[in-house]
Order: C-alpha cells, then sequence, then structure tokens
C-alpha cells in the first residue's frame, strides 16, 4: 500500500497590462519533469496548512506571503501510479501585492526560473492543473468553497 504524503501549493495571482497571470517554473526533477508547476512542497510536523503554504513560497521563490492572504481553494489526493506516490494535496490561492517582494529563483537545482504564465500555458503539473482549475471555479462562484477532486495518472 502507498503511503500518502500531505503537501500544499499556492498559485501565485498577478495582474500584468489588465492580464491574469500565474507564477509558474518547469520542473526538474524526476516527477513531472518539465511541466509547469506552483510554488509548493511538504508540510512540516506541527505546521498549519497555510504556514506551510507560505514557507513553501518563501523557500522556493522569495515571497514573503502573510498567512492570512491565503485563501484555500482545493483539497483533493494526486497518485502517480507510475512512481508509486500519491499526496493529499492543499492547494491556495493569493493575490500578489507589492509588499510581498518579486519572485527570485532560489532553487535551480529543482525547477527553471519563475515565469508570469497565461492560464492556457502547457504542460502543467497535477498540481498547476488542479490549482487553476479550481481557481476558475473559485472565481466564477458568487460563494466561492474548496474544490475537491482526485487526480490519478501515470506518466
Amino acid at each position: 500500500m502507498t503511503e500518502t504524503i500531505g503537501v500544499v501549493g499556492v498559485l501565485v495571482i498577478r495582474v500584468i497590462n489588465g492580464e491574469t497571470k500565474y507564477l509558474l517554473a518547469r520542473r526538474l526533477g524526476r516527477l513531472e519533469h518539465g511541466r509547469f508547476s506552483p510554488p509548493g512542497g511538504h508540510i512540516l510536523p506541527g505546521e498549519s496548512l497555510k504556514e506551510a503554504g507560505a514557507r513553501e513560497a518563501l523557500e522556493e521563490s522569495s515571497l514573503k506571503i502573510p498567512i492570512d492572504s491565503l485563501e484555500e481553494i482545493y483539497e483533493g489526493i494526486h497518485e502517480f501510479n507510475d512512481q508509486g506516490l500519491s499526496f493529499l494535496y492543499h492547494g491556495f490561492r493569493v493575490l500578489l501585492t507589492e509588499e510581498m517582494g518579486e519572485a527570485q529563483d532560489t532553487e535551480p537545482d529543482k525547477r527553471e526560473k519563475w515565469e508570469w504564465c497565461p492560464r492556457e500555458i502547457t504542460p502543467l503539473s497535477l498540481s498547476a492543473q488542479a490549482l487553476l482549475e479550481a481557481n476558475r471555479v473559485y472565481e466564477q462562484s458568487a460563494q466561492p468553497k474548496v474544490i475537491r477532486k482526485n487526480y490519478s495518472v501515470d506518466r
């Protein structure tokens, strides 16, 4: 039986010249190599989901995101059958402000440079796919709620 690992992801949103863009970078690791992915990672023991999201965004992109600015939009199981991996994924969105800083490439061994990407960019990681879809639903809803959806893939 595969152990399920708790992880978080943060969809950082910015409006540039009237267009909504998302902070994404191509992954360099064995899992989803070459696919665009948002900042995110493991939840540490004793850490809240929002604390994990803010910490991961800081570690991976140097963005200083206040915990209270994170809005939870997604929760689901992501299974990578070919890798024998399973993640309980919690996703957040945040609208970038000047006070949060500019994204920096702090982990060049794990991903290519951060880019402000349009919604239509491909190929997407499962986490980016889930967060972009949840954000679309969130923005169209009169009463936003957390989207729950599971993914299972062989890549």
